[in-house]
């Protein structure tokens, strides 16, 4: 028996559970994409780690000197190359076409070393420690070899560094994958501290434990790097680290009933971290895809804003070069109507009324549309002032109740007696507001009358005046009521037969009144039973 597994220790567990995890890594990743060079490398790393700790499992349990030194053989085929093949992995995956060329020279330099370790004793012989055999250096030869194979282990880092710097930091993946690689590299390189002991020291060799991270954190970057998530990390080396120590209790079993308590508790712990692990990488999964899905709409939301801002500033544009021709056909048709051109029959005043109509709806229609733009943009401006709202109504009925009276309607004014406060207003826009709503009743209002009433309320510290304008109408079903203040809504299909604009009044209306810090409302029991808006605005 050339190998004693009675020697088997806690000593020598940790480079065969070490050496098996990264072959079986290892092959796990090159099945996952056999023509991926990236791939290829990586196994042939986690190979010579392989070969690298399994010969040291085998000369702690060696029983002599020969057997030491025929496991020992094993080590130094593999550890030679794997600074080579670090340097070859980190100029594919930096993507250094610069640095192709020299490859070669490392593996020359790995074989070189490999041969003199394994076919001479010009650099290593063998000596009993504490855990077992391991490697006594000829310290002159080996540490001239030695110094060149952390000069291309450093080249590799320093690769990997460079390019981490390089990557672009709007691509916050791409980022973290490298540099994720770079720290993996960068732990990995203390696994030189299982040279101490090659020059005499009884320091037990803990390198397996850099190595394992830095095979781990390589082999996810290259399989999935897009689930680089700590969470998973965490649970996934809290497991490795759970199953290497159930594992070293299965084998240092000493009875056949611990060795099966041992081996179900094993196999259970597995199972539960497989699970575990599946259940955290599908959490990981869906928050990942609902962080894509929440960035695309926000991509998207924010193309739509531009979309929307785009189209506010064509509107206004466009209705301000509309709104200078249509008041100069206006101030034409104005002085025809007034015979400043010469006299007219009265078929054509007729006609000329009908035109002078058409282009004041036109005129209403620009000025809601470049009042839209600036509520959109943000640009509505107020000019306040304190008003009577009971001396501007009576104004703006005065004007109106001719319409009113050619339609066979009553329009009445309905004061309250107390002393009304003054209101902080905009006039212009107020008056805006005011004439729509009476006009809205004058034009959904066949027959009746319709009611402007003010009011005093005082509910809180500050008085508020009201304003309301009840019609006789048609009035408002509830399928229409709450979208009644939005853009472009018209009422239901009922009014359609009076609706001549683009259903954006009230949303007018409603944007003023909140420039106001007051409130505006509608209500109504139903069609064809009338309707009342109201407006509320605070007193000063």
């Amino acid at each position: 028996m050339i190998f004693d597994i009675s020697q088997l220790n806690i000593y020598s567990l940790p480079p065969l559970i070490t050496s098996i995890f990264v072959l079986i890594l290892g092959i796990f990743v090159l099945l996952n994409n056999k023509k991926s060079e990236l791939n290829i490398v990586y196994f042939f790393m986690n190979f010579a780690v392989f070969l690298w700790h399994f010969g040291y499992f085998l000369m702690y349990i060696s029983s002599n000197e020969e057997m030491a030194r025929t496991a020992q053989r094993i080590v130094y085929i593999g550890v030679p190359f794997i600074a080579a093949v670090l340097y070859h992995f980190s100029v594919v995956f930096a993507q250094l076409k610069s640095q192709k060329k020299l490859v070669i020279f490392p593996y020359i330099f790995s074989a070189i070393f490999s041969y003199y370790a394994v076919a001479t004793d010009s650099l290593l012989t063998v000596s009993r420690r504490f855990w077992g055999y391991h490697t006594l250096v000829h310290a002159y030869n080996f540490s001239f070899f030695l110094a060149f194979w952390l000069l291309i282990l450093t080249w590799a880092e320093i690769n990997l560094f460079l390019n981490f710097k390089r990557t672009d930091t709007d691509l916050d993946l791409e980022r973290y994958k490298k540099r994720f690689v770079f720290i993996s590299f960068l732990v990995g390189a203390f696994g030189i501290l299982d040279f101490i002991p090659h020059y005499g020291f009884s320091f037990y060799p803990i390198g397996y434990l850099p190595i394992l991270f830095l095979a781990y954190g390589i082999g996810r970057s290259i399989v999935k790097y897009s689930l680089f998530n700590i969470k998973i990390i965490a649970t996934e080396l809290f497991g490795g680290i759970l199953v290497m120590i159930l594992f070293v209790r299965l084998v240092l079993s000493e009875s056949l009933n611990n060795v099966i308590l041992n081996a179900i508790i094993f196999l259970g712990t597995i199972t539960a971290i497989i699970l575990i692990i599946k259940g955290v990488k599908k959490e990981v999964q869906t928050k990942e895809k609902i962080e894509k899905l929440a960035e695309e709409l926000k991509t998207t939301n924010n193309r739509l804003k531009q979309l929307d801002e785009e189209k506010s500033e064509f509107l206004s544009i466009a209705s301000h070069q509309l709104r200078t021709p249509m008041t100069v056909i206006k101030g034409y048709i104005s002085m025809i109507m007034e015979e400043s051109f010469g006299k007219f029959n009265k078929g054509t005043k007729d006609i000329l009324m009908k035109v002078y109509i058409s282009n004041e709806r036109l005129i209403k229609l620009i000025n809601d549309l470049l009042d839209i733009s600036r509520i959109e943009r943000g640009k509505m401006e107020y000019d306040f002032k304190p008003r009577s709202l009971k001396e501007l109504v009576s104004e703006i009925v005065t004007e109106l109740k001719p319409n009113a009276e050619e339609k066979g309607l009553k329009l009445i004014v309905r004061v309250d007696k107390k002393n009304l406060p003054e209101v902080l207003i905009d006039e212009s826009y107020i008056r805006q507001v005011i004439i729509n709503l009476i006009d809205n009743a004058l034009k959904y209002t066949t027959e009746g009358k319709i009611e402007v009433e003010i009011a005093k309320r005082i509910e809180s510290e500050q008085p508020k005046i009201i304003l309301s304008v009840k019609d006789s109408g048609a009035g408002i079903s509830k399928e229409t009521m709450p979208y009644l203040f939005q853009r472009y809504s018209r009422g239901a299909k009922t009014y359609s037969k009076f609706a001549e604009g683009m259903g954006l009044g009230l949303y007018i209306a409603k944007k003023i009144i909140d420039g106001h810090k007051g409130k505006i409302w509608a209500e109504s029991e139903g069609q064809g039973k009338g309707s009342s808006f109201y407006i509320e605005l605070p007193a000063i």
